[in-house]
């Protein structure tokens, strides 16, 4: 059994302070006493809530990996719109070194101020574009371009951050947002819960 894929209780997921009510969650749960992380990936409740309940309970190598492939899925995203800024490639480059401990904590928290200053400029642009008028489509990839460098931050705040979880969780968000369209973010969200059930059932 695949020691990540451990098994969750209703007072587990309170202690956690989640949005939905003991009955809500005892309901989910049904008859049984526990579930496994794997099975709270299959359960019929937005993607974002089943997301919030797993990277705060499983270990912060696993939530980093997380953080750090939904930034890589929208990276494309940044690069598009600002192609000489590699400071989120750099950012996710740094995490990835986090992981095989080939990069302090301290690069890490450098790699992700970087990553949000790189966002903040996006967004700069995204502002400088509204007030132009510009064209929605340009509007929206710089939005976009935004977001995917804000998971890029996530990620590596999710490696160094006290509350690193949460971090986790906001990659994952950041990276839906950066999708440029309903059905694209359902994609994106589809794609970070496919992961989840991957990594669960590896051994």
């Amino acid at each position: 059994m695949n020691p990540i894929n451990r098994l969750v209780s209703v007072d587990d997921v309170m202690e956690l302070h989640p949005c939905y009510d003991r009955a809500r969650v005892e309901s989910l749960w049904g008859k049984r006493k526990r579930l496994r992380l794997s099975e709270i990936a299959g359960l019929d409740i937005p993607p974002e809530d089943r997301i919030w309940a797993i990277v705060r309970l499983v270990d912060r190598k696993t939530w980093v990996r997380f953080a750090l492939a939904c930034a890589r899925r929208v990276l494309p995203l940044f690069e598009r719109k600002r192609p000489g800024d590699k400071r989120p490639r750099e950012c996710c480059d740094t995490v990835g070194l986090w992981l095989r401990r080939r990069a302090t904590d301290e690069q890490a928290r450098a790699a992700a101020a970087n990553a949000f200053a790189a966002a903040n400029d996006a967004d700069a642009a995204f502002a400088a574009a509204a007030r132009a008028a510009a064209p929605p489509e340009v509007r929206a990839a710089l939005g976009n371009a935004a977001f995917a460098g804000s998971a890029a931050a996530y990620a590596a705040d999710a490696a160094t951050d006290q509350i690193a979880a949460s971090s986790a969780a906001s990659a994952g968000a950041a990276a839906a947002y950066a999708a440029d369209a309903t059905d694209a973010r359902t994609q994106e969200r589809d794609a970070q819960i496919r992961w989840w059930r991957k990594t669960l059932k590896e051994v």
